[in-house]
């Protein structure tokens, strides 16, 4: 059966934005090993005294998986819906049959690997609490998935949460000298806390009490009104001896904790140097931070540090939130969904808005640097034969972690057969997966939201399938000069094979490093064949290697962000290699590269640089390219570049332009020229590809496209649908061809006017190909256009400047107008396309896809105005309007046309024609000029017509229609002074 080709739409990404990833972590079922071999159960509510066999005994910790003696074909499932804040990291490996797996049971979103602190909007407790101004369920039970207990020289017994009469949380009796409790908690670092918490005691002699403590990372003891652990002052802290049965006594403590975040402990302790019974009660511990409202929608968090990563819960899944530092906004002025730090007060704020529909923030987990010089990855694989599936590794913000410089997931060249399958590696404060292993399989994971670069296979990584994996959003906000790729293959890494990846919307952050959103760096004999990507910031696929095979791949719309500033590594497709070897053997086959834009002369749909040597570029379609303010250049080789024994032929370049061909230091305007020249570009094509609907991601040719059998063979077998390859083959990525879609033109109804007064409509047809139409219209009668006074002309959609093309002239305008924000009009209604309810990038992007297109296709319409005479009164015409598509094909609409008496003669005031001038004249005009300015209003205001500016000011504002409201009652008013007055 033909495989199912990858297809994108452009809006499909920001549906999955609005809608998070929750529903992709719900990938696969419960893995359930052979019967033979051993299944351990992980559960927050578990305890690691338990076997671990079933999902009634699980184990709680990563700490009890990392030390656990695992055999080969054994598997570790975590519950769903759970979370743990500590790195997993195989204590041991499998077999290439018999490999060890790491996956999920139960139901829910999978089971989450986390480096974050954790901080819920005004309330983070150990135990769960009331806090004034919360409307959380207190005592719910949801904090055990924080905290967890042990034993020390003694038992604790584990009761119930809430402390009423005889209840409590922990019961801790002393065996020896004492028994402890211990918490774990995560908090940011140089924070105000208080904790808070209430407690029952006895001591046989009198010295009993409970003991706090907090042991920060590497040990670092906190002493600010704490008491450490070894002076004898400890045992009277906060004394609480008295009866069982007396009443619960509370304590609370307020601390700032050290300048380093991370897992911090809670001791609470009984008993002394004697032997006894004596025994402790606690209930309800909790701890706050100071979370608190700074106004209406924003909340104010003590930190002391800036996050390198905030993600938010919005009821359904876990978004990063957006740093507004990076869009010049402040705590004053933030939107949805962004944050901001204050370095001056130590102070983060977040901004939940929980209008337009959405759900509002829930949750919050925020990342932060890590200075210490050993930091750690969420999954770190360092053995053979393991897989993961259905994991969720999210939130891992160290700055300079230990293993291979990732954030998410570390693989080292150690290991061997490793997969990585229907995992979300997200929002992780860098790389989301490195890996240099040996063999293996990352497959149907979603990759997304990274700071760096989402996948990056280096030092040696070989064999590995990267594949069926969505890559979006990396290089999000790493650190400057970090790259942001989304797929990589990094130096040293060669044999690869990359295939069904859908990548897009990389490499956003400004900062980051220009290359591409699929990279192969100084990496050699990988297979990259059957992916799209599409929509990425800067450049699409960059390669920087030799011996690679590139072959019925999609790329477009690259360079989406940076359009309109002069940065580099804008381009489709990028060549080069600036090593002393290397650089050459590549084969380019069959792919589409269309559209994309930059603002800088020196890029192009495909650029070539340095060396590129016995490379083949064949069968590939370069259209449609788009250089603001510069030649649209489809081919450019620098000057300088090494070329020998390269081959570029059998492509289809275009459109023609002056400079769309730049090579080797000169420009060519026909590829006729080019070829005659260079020797390069043969049997290569310059007509437009006919596309199926390439607005929409269909780059199937039609039936009628010059693309059908215009290729060479290059020995491949089966294209991007797996339809097997003809010979001679088609130029670009299929094979199959479809049928050109008819134009469809809706019913348009009759049309009355008033002589002297203007008519104006307009006509759109719609194409299935995204096909240009064009528009002509025919008065029968023995009438024509011109002999009426009528005219109909093709419109374009982008047309802002009415000069009937749509081109960069209009993108200007489209720029000028949203990035001055300053309340035109003409393009408020535009202004939220993506309907999110704030004005954002992301409708910047759909804006620019919207207007920024000059190929071959586009939303097109025709116009119809006329002014008739007065000498046409009574006049009935019919109006026939045919749209025609590129293809000949066509439809047609037929209306009738009809002129009255004009609304006013200059001083008539028997207006209604009864024989007596009389109130219901006054009441017929008034009529008329209410019909008239009506008529203005949907056709000329509304739209942003040019005929609705009234004022000639060049913009249809709101100014214009205060003017037309105004003349329009003081001719009203003329007329009743000066003609049904005087008349009566």
């Amino acid at each position: 059966m033909p495989r199912r080709r990858i297809s994108v739409l452009f809006g499909l990404s920001l549906i999955w934005i609005f809608i998070g990833y929750g529903k992709l972590m719900n990938l696969a079922a419960e893995t359930t090993p052979p019967a033979e071999q051993s299944a351990y159960f992980v559960s927050s509510a578990g305890s690691d005294a338990n076997d671990g066999l079933s999902p009634d005994t699980p184990w709680k910790t990563l700490s009890k998986v990392n030390a656990a003696s695992l055999q080969p074909g054994d598997s570790v499932l975590f519950r769903r819906g759970d979370v743990w804040r500590q790195m997993l990291k195989p204590p041991a490996g499998g077999t290439a049959a018999s490999p060890i797996t790491f996956g999920a049971y139960g139901t829910g979103e999978n089971p989450r690997i986390s480096g974050t602190a954790t901080a819920l909007p005004r309330l983070n407790a150990i135990r769960n609490s009331t806090f004034d101004g919360y409307s959380g369920t207190p005592d719910d039970g949801s904090a055990d998935l924080i905290a967890h207990f042990v034993t020390s020289g003694g038992k604790i017994e584990i009761v119930t949460d809430t402390p009423s009469g005889s209840q409590f949380a922990a019961k801790l009796q002393k065996v020896v000298s004492k028994a402890q409790l211990t918490w774990w908690v995560f908090l940011p670092a140089d924070s105000q806390v208080t904790l808070t918490w209430q407690a029952k005691s006895i001591d046989s002699d009198g010295r009993v009490a409970i003991r706090h403590q907090l042991d920060g990372p590497d040990h670092l003891y906190l002493q600010n009104d704490l008491q450490t652990w070894s002076t004898t002052a400890a045992w009277d802290a906060y004394p609480l001896a008295g009866a069982i049965n007396g009443p619960w006594t509370g304590r609370s403590l307020t601390f700032r904790t050290d300048r380093l975040p991370g897992a911090y402990q809670i001791y609470f302790t009984t008993g002394n140097s004697a032997a006894g019974t004596d025994t402790s009660f606690v209930a309800d511990l909790a701890l706050m931070l100071d979370w608190q409202p700074y106004n209406t929608q924003t909340y104010r968090l003590s930190t002391g540090y800036a996050p390198r990563r905030m993600i938010v819960h919005n009821g359904n899944a876990w978004e990063t939130a957006l740093d507004a530092s990076e869009f010049g906004r402040n705590k004053d002025n933030l939107l949805n969904r962004e944050w901001v730090y204050d370095s001056s007060s130590g102070h983060l704020y977040l901004r939940d808005d929980s209008g337009n529909g959405q759900v509002p923030v829930s949750a919050v987990e925020i990342s932060f640097p890590q200075t210490s010089s050993s930091g750690e990855c969420g999954i770190f694989v360092d053995i053979d034969h393991v897989g993961f599936d259905s994991l969720a590794v999210t939130g891992w913000p160290f700055e300079n972690p230990g293993y291979a410089a990732t954030s998410g997931i570390a693989v080292t060249s150690n290991a061997t057969g490793v997969s990585i399958t229907n995992c979300v590696v997200a929002h992780n404060f860098r790389i989301g997966i490195g890996a240099s292993n040996q063999g293996g399989t990352f497959a149907n994971n979603v990759i997304a939201y990274n700071g760096g670069t989402g996948l990056i296979l280096q030092n040696g990584a070989e064999g590995i399938t990267v594949k069926s994996n969505e890559v979006m959003h990396n290089g999000f906000w790493g650190l400057a000069g970090d790259d942001g790729e989304g797929i990589a293959l990094g130096v040293q890494s060669a044999g690869n094979l990359i295939e069904w990846n859908d990548i897009h919307h990389n490499n956003r952050h400004p900062e980051s490093w220009n290359h591409g959103a699929l990279i192969l760096y100084h990496s050699r004999d990988n297979i990259v064949r059957f992916n799209t990507v599409h929509d990425n910031y800067k450049a699409g696929v960059v390669i920087d290697g030799e011996n690679n095979q590139f072959y019925y791949n999609l790329v477009f719309n690259s360079g989406i962000g940076y359009a309109d500033t002069d940065a580099w590594g804008m381009c489709n497709l990028q060549l080069r290699n600036d090593t002393a070897t290397g650089g050459g053997g590549n084969q380019i086959y069959n792919n589409v590269f269309y559209g994309g834009t930059a603002n800088v002369r020196w890029m192009g749909n495909i650029f070539i640089k340095n060396k590129c040597t016995d490379t083949k570029i064949q069968n590939n379609v370069f259209w449609g390219y788009v250089n603001h303010g510069y030649n649209n250049v489809q081919i450019r080789v620098d000057s300088n570049t090494e070329m020998t024994g390269t081959v570029i032929s059998h492509n289809l370049i275009g459109p023609e332009n002056d400079g769309f061909i730049y090579y080797l230091g000169t420009n060519y305007a026909s590829l006729t020229e080019f070829q005659s020249a260079t020797g390069q570009g043969g049997a290569s094509l310059k007509i437009a590809a006919q596309f199926s609907n390439p607005a929409a991601g269909n780059y199937h040719p039609l039936n009628t496209s010059p693309l059908i059998d215009a290729g060479i063979d290059v020995s491949l077998a089966e294209d991007l649908d797996g339809t097997p390859v003809g010979n001679p083959p088609n130029v670009g990525a299929f094979e199959a061809a479809v049928a050109n879609s008819l134009p469809q033109l809706p019913a348009i109804d009759d049309r009355t006017v008033a002589a002297e007064q203007m008519l104006l409509f307009y006509v759109r047809a719609i194409d299935g190909n995204a096909d240009r139409l064009t528009y002509t219209a025919d008065v029968g009668g023995g009438y024509d256009l011109n002999g009426l006074g009528a005219e109909f002309a093709e419109v374009l959609f982008g047309d802002l400047n009415a000069d009937t093309n749509v081109d960069q002239a209009d993108l200007q305008m489209l720029l000028l107008a949203y990035n001055s924000r300053l309340g035109d009009s003409r393009y408020d209604p535009m202004r939220d396309i993506d309907s999110s309810g704030t004005i954002d990038y992301e409708d910047y992007v759909l804006l620019r896809t919207l207007f920024g297109s000059t190929s071959e296709n586009g939303p097109h319409a025709g116009r119809f105005r006329w002014v008739p005479g007065a000498n046409q009164v009574d006049l009935s015409v019919p109006l026939m309007i045919t749209a025609t598509d590129s293809h000949g094909d066509s439809a047609q609409a037929s209306l009738t046309l009809t002129v009255t008496a004009p609304l006013l003669s200059p001083c008539t005031t028997d207006v209604n024609a009864d024989g007596s001038t009389n109130f219901a004249d006054l009441t017929t005009v008034r009529s008329r000029r209410q019909q008239d300015y009506h008529n203005w209003v949907v056709n000329c205001w509304t739209p942003q017509m040019s005929c609705g500016d009234v004022d000639g000011n060049g913009v249809v504002d709101a100014g214009d229609q205060q003017d037309h409201s105004r003349r329009t009652w003081q001719a009203f008013n003329q007329w009743v002074r000066e003609c049904w007055q005087p008349a009566r």
